[in-house]
């Protein structure tokens, strides 16, 4: 299937929604702390910004759009940081802020916790996968479709990638996630 260009008004078209979809992204975010938060939890945030990634990288790769497929792919790299710090890797909500600090909410200890944990990091760790490949797309000047990897094939994450060890200091339970290295 050969790539079709886009129009100036779908170029337009685009744009506009691109940029509605992330302010939406970050608006709702920024309510992340508030009970009826749209994006609570980490893995609705990621199930939120699959779809934008998406699009983004279906933009055709060639000239005149492939500036703004970049462009996007930058704003929405950039935004990451900010909008996957406040969650907790427990599937159990996001880190408060008290007084300028922030501390994860821990609720229990038990197994379901324990493998919410692993989920939550698998689902993270295939997300950023995915976002590398997008990238090596995009650095390479190729295009994601039917012909090569597509963003919604899921990268495998193997079980003994993600350990989730629960650790009790001082009478806390905290919870330790590490990723090994490949």
């Amino acid at each position: 299937m050969a790539i079709r260009k886009l129009t100036t008004s779908q170029q337009v078209r685009l744009t506009q929604y691109l940029d509605d979809e992330l302010l939406t992204v970050e608006r709702d975010v920024n309510k992340r702390t508030d009970p009826d938060s749209p994006i609570p939890s980490l893995i609705i945030l990621i199930d939120r910004l699959t779809p934008i990634m998406n699009l983004i990288m279906s933009i055709p790769p060639s000239e005149p759009t492939g500036y703004i497929r970049i462009q996007y792919l930058l704003r929405f790299t950039s935004g990451l940081r900010e909008w996957l710090s406040g969650y907790s890797v427990t599937g159990q909500g996001v880190l408060e802020s008290k007084s300028g600090a922030q501390k994860e909410v821990v609720r229990g200890s038990s197994k379901a916790t324990v493998e919410a944990s692993r989920n939550s990091l698998k689902k993270l760790l295939g997300f950023i996968e995915r976002l590398d490949l997008a990238w090596q797309a995009v650095l390479s000047g190729q295009s994601l479709n039917g012909n090569t990897t597509t963003l919604d094939e899921k990268p495998e994450v193997k079980e003994e990638d993600v350990a989730v060890q629960e650790a009790s200091a001082s009478g806390s339970s905290k919870k330790l996630v590490s990723v090994t290295d490949k």
